[in-house]
């Protein structure tokens, strides 16, 4: 799967590239023909504007396959967790161990009140 990715993302290189030369950088139109956008750029008004990060494509229709995110899906995830915009994002996965701590510390202290309660209502009978 990576490697025909790395191959797509090769071509998209290659094609950016070759379509470099235009006067616009996007445009693959020529000689005052409609506005056409190359590959990884898509129209936005009278222009074409590259591809936001975790798109890529023909008009920017595509998101990012598993394991890439960023711009035109460049860059590698080696992460359990992979946002295709900004990559691995190890806060979530912080804010989630601390929400469990906090959970597993109020269940042991529920626990431990309720041991006391229960050991202070048999001492007093």
């Amino acid at each position: 799967m990576r490697s025909t990715f790395n191959l797509v993302l090769l071509l998209n290189g290659l094609f950016v590239i070759s379509h470099a030369q235009t006067e616009i950088p996007g445009v693959c139109s020529k000689n005052g023909k409609p506005l056409q956008c190359c590959r990884n750029y898509k129209r936005r008004d009278d222009s074409c504007e590259e591809c936001w990060p975790g798109t890529f494509g023909i008009a920017c229709k595509e998101n990012c396959p598993d394991g890439f995110y960023g711009r035109l899906c460049a860059e590698v995830c080696d992460c359990p967790s992979c946002d295709k915009v900004s990559g691995c994002n190890f806060s979530n996965q912080t804010e989630n161990s601390n929400n469990e701590s906090v959970i597993i510390g109020s269940s042991l202290a529920g626990s431990l009140t309720f041991i006391i309660v229960i050991i202070i209502y048999c001492k007093k009978r």
